[in-house]
């Protein structure tokens, strides 16, 4: 896992010094979405979803700092806004995926058991 973190940190930097912040936050993004779409196939392990989970706060990280350029404060707010919405859907979608393995682990346990008594 650390690995993937790594190569997503170096990514982000190369990237950095050929381009602005709004294209690193667009990036960011579409490994957030390829990320959480891979959970929701395959319901994940545990390690990918703390990636998601950081990777939403790099992606605040990000947006901080693109937004210190010459905009308005409410163009700030308005992408601060939009960005916190984008992460706590994901949240979301974490936590949902968390709950539909404890149920899926639940159920296999249910069933193994009950081979078991027949």
């Amino acid at each position: 896992m650390s690995a993937f973190i790594f190569k997503l940190l170096d990514k982000s930097y190369q990237i950095s010094i050929k381009s602005d912040y709004s294209d690193r936050m667009l990036l960011l993004s579409k490994e957030l979405n390829k990320k959480a779409r891979q959970l929701q196939k395959n319901q994940g392990i545990l390690e990918e979803r703390q990636v998601l989970i950081y990777l939403s706060f790099m992606l605040i990280d990000e947006l901080d700092l693109y937004v210190q350029g010459d905009k308005s404060p409410e163009e700030k707010r308005g992408e601060i806004r939009e960005l916190r919405q984008r992460t706590l859907e994901m949240t979301e979608q974490i936590e949902d995926i968390k709950a539909g393995l404890k149920v899926d682990n639940f159920n296999l346990l249910d069933s193994s058991t009950e081979g078991s008594n027949q």
